[in-house]
């Protein structure tokens, strides 16, 4: 166990809430358009936290199998891994296979942020 990678590790998941923050803010500012009250255009928006996505996730989905293969079978004897075990895999197949075939499920952010 590295207390190194652990705070790298979570520093990563620090950076990533702040960005689904901020697009929680973006997604106010559409909102706000579509009811014709002010807002502020964020041009380039959309493929800029599409990319932030790719990268968290891609982070998050190699940290957790690199755990896994470290620990083993002990990696799943303590909650949070548990959590991580459904929440990590589900991300990347959001993120990788099911927004590539465009189909439309539920919001995975919230799953997101519970990590």
């Amino acid at each position: 166990q590295s207390d190194r990678f652990d705070t790298i590790v979570g520093s990563l998941i620090i950076a990533n809430t702040i960005i689904m923050f901020v697009q929680l803010q973006y997604h106010g500012q559409a909102a706000n358009a579509s009811l014709g009250l002010e807002y502020s255009e964020w041009k380039n928006a959309t493929p800029v936290f599409h990319g932030f996505e790719m990268f968290f996730s891609a982070i998050f989905l190699v940290e957790f199998l690199l755990r896994v293969y470290v620990y083993r079978c002990g990696f799943f004897l303590e909650a949070f891994n548990v959590l991580d075990a459904i929440i990590v895999p589900l991300t990347a197949l959001d993120t990788f296979v099911i927004s590539f075939m465009e189909m439309t499920f539920s919001n995975m952010s919230f799953v997101r942020l519970i990590r």
